[in-house]
């Protein structure tokens, strides 16, 4: 090998090593990019659990909400049931009320 195929050589060997140097800082930034986005994606997850948590909790108040009104609405059937049963026995008395007073008169 001569002094000029030695140089051609190492010059090869020196711009394959640069090369390599080149590509091993651009997949250095393309893993801080890689990095950088599993990050937002992570903190997005965590908004995104959060939300469900929130919802959930939202839900399970809806579900109290829904059971307190029908409990106020059974409580309101009842009620109107005594109601008509009171106004049943209060007509029967009107009606008893009534034939008794017709006995007195004249």
């Amino acid at each position: 090998m001569t002094t000029n195929q030695a140089v051609i050589a190492m010059e090869r060997g020196t711009a394959g090593v640069q090369e390599g140097v080149e590509k091993g800082n651009e997949a250095g930034t393309q893993l801080t990019r890689i990095v950088d986005d599993a990050k937002t994606v992570t903190t997005m997850v965590q908004q995104i659990a959060e939300a469900i948590q929130q919802q959930s909790l939202a839900t399970l108040q809806v579900s109290e909400n829904i059971q307190t009104v029908a409990g106020v609405s059974q409580q309101n059937s009842t009620a109107v049931e005594r109601v008509a049963e009171s106004s049943h026995s209060l007509s029967q008395m009107v009606d008893q009320l009534q034939s008794a007073v017709g006995q007195f008169r004249l």
